[in-house]
């Protein structure tokens, strides 16, 4: 029996709006953005992740539950690891928070040889909060074979280029190829107050030879600084090295004025270097405003450019972290790669060198 044509699309409507009444079950699946890197891995190994998921309350912890336990092949540098699991048994475990149901959770990788024996272990460092249908993203894991601690080679003596901002050049290694962060500890030797500043680098690497900044005491006389190199596995260097701290050189160059702005996406500064030498600049963009000494501070980064006018320079540089307030610390720099005076300035804002740097600028130009 042949059935009209307009009875089978009636049917096919009246089923569309029977299945659309039926009710939809929310996904109690979440994804991950994890990022693995090897050191030295050697051929045949593999990388396994392991995600567990944490509940109950703080009078009574449970065993952590396997959320995703999974093994990829190894690439070089740093790969993408795609997980994606489900949230079901944790959830049960964890009371909704104001944005909804969500799982604690922990990520490990574990770098496994030929034979399935483990080479290395690492974790993420922290706890997330996972969601159904959300993608949380995680710090990357570095997996090293070697546990050695890195070396300090060199490190110059400091030069404080603005009132409690020091420059350094150093340089270190590490023989496992994952040296991770410099630690600057300056101490204000007169009153016993202290200031640590961790430079993490972008990636680990097995050596590092460059500028590194710190923060330290504004206004004291004299003070020490000492430096330590750390990697991903929390090994330090030996010996802390302990450097003398000395004022930048005014003939170097000294920014006079500046000016500084925000766009969508970068901080410009345009300043003029009343020495008249300097062909580039360092910036160091922080999170204390010049006018809040009582604030806490950090650096938020540093990037820097050059330029061919030193009366009226410009520099632009990205936004590398994002940030509701800042200020820079803007260093000219001479054709020698030696700085001079930097000056302090809220963003935005428009800011002229103090009248003690001017002070010191013209006794020195007098001075036989």
């Amino acid at each position: 029996m042949r059935v009209p044509l307009p009875l089978l699309v009636a049917l096919a409507l009246i089923l569309a709006a029977c299945q659309s009444d039926s009710p939809v079950q929310p996904s109690t699946r979440a994804s991950l953005a994890l990022r693995v890197n090897m050191q030295q891995a050697p051929a045949g190994s593999t990388v396994e992740v392991q995600v567990f998921g944490f509940g109950g309350s703080s009078e009574q912890e449970l065993p952590p539950l396997t959320l995703f336990d999974g093994t990829f092949p190894v690439t070089t540098g740093l790969q993408q690891v795609p997980i994606t699991f489900d949230l079901t048994p944790c959830l049960a475990l964890n009371a909704p928070d104001a944005n909804g149901p969500y799982c604690p959770i922990g990520v490990f990788g574990i770098l496994r040889g030929a034979q399935g024996d483990t080479l290395a272990l690492s974790s993420s460092g922290q706890t997330y909060l996972a969601r159904p249908g959300q993608v949380t993203q995680a710090s990357p894991i570095y997996l090293v074979t070697g546990n050695n601690p890195p070396v300090l080679d060199s490190v110059s003596s400091a030069i404080e280029v603005e009132p409690g901002l020091l420059r350094f050049q150093l340089g270190g290694s590490d023989p496992d190829g994952d040296l991770s962060s410099v630690e600057i500890n300056a101490d204000a030797g007169q009153t016993g107050v202290s200031v640590l500043t961790i430079t993490t680098l972008p990636l680990p690497v097995p050596s590092f030879s460059g500028t590194v900044f710190a923060l330290g005491q504004q206004n004291q006389d004299s003070f020490i600084a000492s430096v330590t190199l750390s990697d991903t596995k929390f090994n330090s260097s030996g010996s802390d090295n302990t450097t003398q701290v000395s004022r930048a050189i005014l003939d170097y160059g000294m920014v006079d004025s500046l000016t500084t702005s925000l766009t969508a996406d970068s901080v410009v500064m345009t300043f003029k270097d009343v020495i008249g030498v300097a062909d580039s600049a360092e910036v160091v963009v922080r999170n204390r405003l010049p006018s809040d000494e009582a604030a806490g501070d950090s650096i938020y980064f540093v990037c820097g450019g050059r330029f061919s006018n030193p009366a009226a320079a410009r520099v632009a540089c990205g936004r590398q972290v994002p940030f509701a307030s800042a200020s820079v610390i803007v260093v000219p720099i001479n054709p020698n790669g030696q700085p001079g005076m930097g000056l302090f300035c809220d963003v935005p804002g428009t800011c002229t060198q103090p009248v003690f740097a001017t002070f010191r600028r013209q006794r020195d130009v007098r001075r036989p």
